[in-house]
């Protein structure tokens, strides 16, 4: 089901990563591009889960489908797995979709979740893409080198 790990990427890449997406994208587009919420820890974040209104939260961008959860003591950070998911209801959830595009697992394939409110679960589900013409199409871009090689 979850796999746990420490997210170690480097905070100054992720900048710069946001820039050049602002800078492909007219500002209407964009409101903010927030890769704080996983770098929270500690009282912020259980300040954050005591004063959510609902019980999960699904965000997207930093690239791994993964999860923060609060069980009303402890927060711990998790990797999503493959497959069906269920949620504990007594449990307050932050959950990241991963990647359709850029993914940061060493699995090219896009991922994408589908929520199940009535049986309180997750399915994530893995789909093959056209990889090389993405990356033709990121080349055409002048995207860095480092994107296109993430995909092969």
């Amino acid at each position: 089901m979850f796999q746990g790990r420490v997210f170690g990427d480097n905070f100054k890449t992720k900048c710069q990563a946001v820039g050049h997406h602002r800078r492909q994208f007219a500002d209407s587009q964009i409101q903010r591009l927030d890769l704080r919420v996983f770098q929270i820890r500690g009282q912020r974040m259980q300040a954050y889960f005591e004063n959510a209104g609902e019980s999960i939260a699904f965000i997207g961008h930093t690239h791994e489908p993964e999860c923060i959860i609060w069980d009303g003591w402890n927060i711990k950070q998790e990797v999503l797995q493959r497959g069906i998911i269920s949620l504990n209801p007594k449990c307050k959830y932050i959950i990241n979709a991963g990647s359709v595009g850029q993914p940061r697992d060493d699995n090219n394939r896009a991922k994408y979740l589908i929520w199940d409110e009535a049986r309180e679960s997750l399915e994530l589900r893995h789909v093959a893409y056209p990889v090389d013409v993405v990356i033709a199409k990121m080349a055409a871009k002048n995207y860095p080198a480092q994107y296109a090689e993430r995909l092969r």
